[in-house]
């Protein structure tokens, strides 16, 4: 959100329909409009939903997109997660970026304890789109960490490490020119 206000291009790749945890046409139609909401371009491969890791071209495909998109900073889940799909990502992303000027790793709903952030970005402004734009997922609706109130209690549970803030996004940093994501 911090990004699109700043008029910055934002680009989400999506490596699977999703088949395993929903119809993949409602959750295609829930990408694109949560995308929408974020002034996003949304890109969807089709690797195979909970076995990505095992698809030969991973990272060729993630170089592909970092090569279209020329992104300065991208952002990954954190590699201590819990879906074997997420830490596939990780790695792939890891080294497909290997050239982009900032990496960041975030706190998906299946982080483990290990998620280990060093970097807290105030959201104070942008919690209530966080929010909206989650609402648009609504065959997952009945997932607990996508409760409205769990979302806000965490961004405000990051929050005390900085001062003057009620809500942050905690992010772990892999390389970082500009110290702060956003």
């Amino acid at each position: 959100m911090r990004h699109a206000g700043h008029g910055h291009p934002i680009t989400v790749l999506t490596l699977s329909r999703g088949a395993v945890g929903g119809d993949q046409h409602i959750r295609r139609v829930e990408a694109v409009t949560a995308a929408v909401a974020m002034s996003a371009q949304l890109l969807v491969a089709d690797l195979p939903d909970t076995r990505i890791g095992e698809a030969p071209r991973l990272v060729t495909l993630i170089e592909e997109v970092i090569a279209l998109v020329r992104p300065t900073t991208v952002y990954v889940h954190s590699g201590a997660d819990n879906h074997q799909d997420h830490r596939a990502v990780h790695e792939a992303t890891l080294i497909a970026a290997r050239r982009v000027q900032q990496v960041f790793c975030y706190q998906s709903p299946s982080s483990r304890n290990g998620f280990a952030p060093t970097k807290f970005v105030p959201v104070d402004e942008s919690i209530d789109t966080k929010v909206a734009v989650l609402q648009h997922y609504r065959s997952q609706s009945t997932r607990h960490y996508l409760d409205p109130e769990l979302i806000t209690a965490t961004a405000r549970y990051w929050a005390r490490q900085l001062p003057h803030t009620r809500y942050a996004e905690p992010f772990e940093v892999i390389r970082a020119t500009d110290p702060s994501p956003g």
